[in-house]
């Protein structure tokens, strides 16, 4: 009875332990369900608002942003970031993953991000010198739209990309496709060994002043040592002055590394700049190849004292704007240097 008893009070101990053990189970699979439920909902929001990878809002390259925008009509938007920054992280976490943000970037332009550690070229082309940083541009001549270093909040960032892409595509609607058909057919001028020039430059070009190199192509000029007639639908911007290449082809090798073709010190007078430390601007007249690298003078006396001593005035710093060098050639009628006198009625161009 006794050992009966014990029996009876061992299987209802054991009873009371194992309903323990199944509620405590019940509450563990009620916790898991919960678990899955958040994780299935953080998947459910990852993919809505895609941070990296397939299918997301960010291209993945440079050049792929350019052939997009390209294709697309739209403006290339370089969101240029690093791990180290503190408020890059925090538009990363509470501006980016924002609907209204992702349908924009979607939609609006060509993004990709740009870690500036990992493309110092482009932080440096593009002259960003703080982050976060935005920097729109034109993919039909690289010209900056848009520079932007600072922190912006969802409705700050919307509202700034936005209102540069609305004046883009207006752009595109307006663009007559006469301006873009212009000098269609690339053409190489005559000229000796020496690679001279006789025909003068185009003046019926509009923005001349900001047209480099009289719109020969550089890429021509470079790799062939021609004169050869660009193209202002194959236009590109670099540093303030847009080029005209003659051929898609050159366009894009331009585009990956536009300081090989393009001249030294924006084009100015490396011996003037070294003499007067005035930012003046050479001739096509007046050109030569040192070390692979184009320079312009603005007189042959010019170029024949760099030929003397070439590494001294190479050893100029390129701290130039365009706007100094547009300055101080507005200035030069007022001087009465045989060197500006003789850059003023150029007589052939010696490419050597």
């Amino acid at each position: 009875m006794l050992s009966s008893c014990l029996h009876c009070s061992s299987l209802d101990a054991q009873s009371s332990i194992c309903s323990n053990r199944i509620v405590a189970f019940q509450k563990a699979l009620r916790s898991m369900g919960m678990v899955l439920m958040v994780l299935i909902t953080g998947q459910s929001a990852w993919a809505q608002y895609p941070q990296g990878g397939q299918g997301s809002v960010w291209l993945g390259s440079y050049n792929t942003a350019l052939q997009e925008a390209n294709r697309a009509n739209k403006p290339v938007l370089l969101h240029f970031s690093a791990t180290w920054c503190g408020p890059c992280q925090q538009m990363e976490r509470g501006v980016f993953p924002h609907p209204q943000v992702q349908q924009l970037l979607r939609s609006s332009v060509a993004a990709v991000k740009v870690d500036s550690d990992q493309n110092p070229q482009l932080v440096q082309q593009y002259g960003v010198r703080g982050l976060p940083a935005d920097v729109m541009i034109d993919p039909r001549n690289g010209k900056v739209l848009l520079h932007s270093e600072n922190y912006l909040d969802v409705g700050a960032y919307t509202s700034m990309i936005d209102g540069v892409a609305q004046k883009y595509s207006m752009s595109v609607a307006q663009a007559a496709p006469a301006q873009r058909m212009q000098n269609k057919t690339p053409a190489t001028l005559p000229g000796n060994q020496n690679f001279e020039r006789k025909s003068a430059p185009s003046q019926s070009m509009s923005n001349a002043d900001d047209v480099g190199l009289d719109g020969f192509s550089p890429v021509a000029l470079q790799r062939a040592r021609q004169w050869m007639r660009g193209d202002s639908r194959f236009a590109w911007d670099h540093q303030g002055i847009t080029y005209f290449m003659a051929s898609e082809q050159e366009l894009a090798d331009f585009k990956l590394t536009p300081e090989q073709f393009a001249p030294k010190l924006l084009g100015c007078d490396p011996v003037v700049l070294w003499d007067t430390t005035k930012a003046v601007s050479g001739s096509t007249q007046f050109a030569a190849f040192y070390d692979d690298s184009l320079f312009l003078f603005v007189s042959r006396e010019s170029r024949d004292r760099f030929k003397e001593n070439p590494r001294r005035y190479m050893r100029t710093e390129q701290v130039l704007r365009r706007t100094d060098v547009q300055r101080l050639v507005q200035a030069l009628p007022d001087e009465s240097s045989d060197s500006t006198r003789q850059a003023e009625n150029p007589a052939k161009t010696e490419v050597r």
